[in-house]
C-alpha cells in the first residue's frame, strides 16, 4: 500500500511539473491546440467510414470489453497480444482504483513506464467467462484435449468433473491441480487404467433411509443399473429386474447398518436364498413409508418358479 501511495504521489508531481511547462510555454500551447482539435475532426470525420460494412475481427479492446481478457476462470479459446497503449491506459487508471490490489496495480504501472524500453508483453489468455455450457466439436487426432481441455484443467481452479476413458488428462492435470489448487482428485478407475489404488463411488450413500423421497430415489437407481437397448422383445423381465433392485434398495437404505449401506450388499441379498427370504418377509412386516414398502415386499412374494428364477 506505501508503494501505490509512493507512485500516485510521483504520477501527481509529473503531472505538476507539465502544468508548470504549459504555464511557462503558453505560445506552444496555443499553436498546439488547434493542430490537435484539427487532427481529432478529421480522425472522427473519416475513421469510421461504413461503405463496405462494419463487420470485423475482434482486438483486445473488444474481447476486454465483453470480459474476455483478465479473467480467471472460463473456458480458454486462445491468446491474444494486448494493444500497448491500452495497456498503457489501463495501468494508470488502476493505479487510482482501489478496488485493484495494489500490487498488481504498481506492478502493471512499472511496466508500463518501462513499455518506453519496450518490454515484452506476454499474450494475454481469453476466455469464454460467461458462457454456460460450451461443446467443441472436431475430428478426432487435432487437439481438442491438447488445446482445450488440458489448458482448462491446467489454468481454472473451479471444480470439474472429467470423463477420461484412456486417463491422459488424469496423468497430465491431476498433481498439478492437487497442488496449485489444493483439490481433492477422485478417480473412478474400476479397470485400473491410470491407478492401482482407484477411488469408490456409493451411489446409497445419497438416499436418506428416513426421507419420504427414498422410495423415488431407490426406483431412480434401478431404472439406471438395468440396461435397456430399446430392442427388447419382452420388456416385463426388465420391469421385473427394477422392481426387485429398488425394493431391496429400499431396505438397505432403511434398515441396514451405515457401513453395510451399499449396492453390495444388495447383491449379496439377492443371490443368498435364506436372506432374500428372510429380507422379504422383513419388508412385508414393516410400516416404513406409510406401509408403501410391505406393498414391495407383497409383490415380490408374487414370483414363483420359473418366473423367480428367471428375473433373478
Amino acid at each position: 500500500m506505501l508503494s501505490r501511495a509512493i507512485l500516485i504521489l510521483a504520477v501527481f508531481a509529473g503531472y505538476f511539473c507539465l502544468v508548470a511547462l504549459v504555464l511557462q510555454f503558453g505560445g506552444l500551447v496555443f499553436i498546439g491546440i488547434p493542430i490537435l482539435l484539427i487532427a481529432a475532426i478529421t480522425k472522427r470525420r473519416y475513421g469510421s467510414l461504413t461503405a463496405f460494412g462494419t463487420a470485423r475481427w475482434a482486438d483486445a479492446n473488444d474481447l476486454r470489453a465483453a470480459g474476455m481478457l483478465g479473467a480467471s476462470r472460463g473456458l480458454i479459446v486462445g491468446r491474444v497480444m494486448d494493444d500497448p497503449k491500452t495497456f498503457v491506459r489501463k495501468a494508470h487508471r488502476d493505479l487510482f482504483n482501489l478496488r485493484v490490489p495494489s500490487k498488481e496495480a504498481c506492478e502493471q504501472f512499472l511496466a508500463s513506464i518501462r513499455f518506453s524500453q519496450k518490454p515484452k508483453l506476454s499474450p494475454a489468455l481469453v476466455r469464454l467467462q460467461k458462457a454456460v455450457h460450451t461443446a467443441v466439436f472436431a475430428p478426432t487426432g487435432v487437439g481438442k484435449g491438447v488445446s482445450c481441455v488440458i489448458p482448462f484443467l491446467l489454468a481454472t481452479d473451479e471444480s470439474a468433473v472429467v470423463v477420461d476413458f484412456k486417463g491422459e488428462n488424469f496423468l497430465i492435470t491431476a498433481e498439478h491441480r492437487r497442488r496449485h489448487f489444493g483439490h481433492r482428485i477422485v478417480v473412478l478407475d474400476p479397470f485400473s487404467v491410470v491407478t492401482r489404488n482407484p477411488d469408490s463411488f456409493n451411489p446409497l450413500e445419497f438416499i436418506n433411509g428416513e426421507s419420504p423421497l427414498a422410495l423415488d430415489e431407490a426406483r431412480s437407481l434401478a431404472e439406471a443399473l438395468v440396461i435397456r437397448t430399446g430392442h427388447e422383445h419382452e420388456r416385463h423381465w426388465l420391469d421385473a429386474a427394477e422392481v426387485w433392485i429398488s425394493a431391496l434398495i429400499a431396505l438397505v437404505v432403511r434398515y441396514a447398518e451405515f457401513n453395510d449401506r451399499s449396492l453390495q450388499t444388495v447383491r449379496t441379498l439377492l443371490t443368498n436364498p435364506e436372506k432374500l427370504d428372510m429380507a422379504i418377509r422383513l419388508m412385508c412386516s414393516s410400516d416404513a413409508w406409510g406401509g408403501m414398502l410391505a406393498r414391495m415386499g407383497n409383490q415380490l412374494t408374487q414370483f414363483k418358479d420359473k418366473e423367480l428364477g428367471s428375473t433373478l
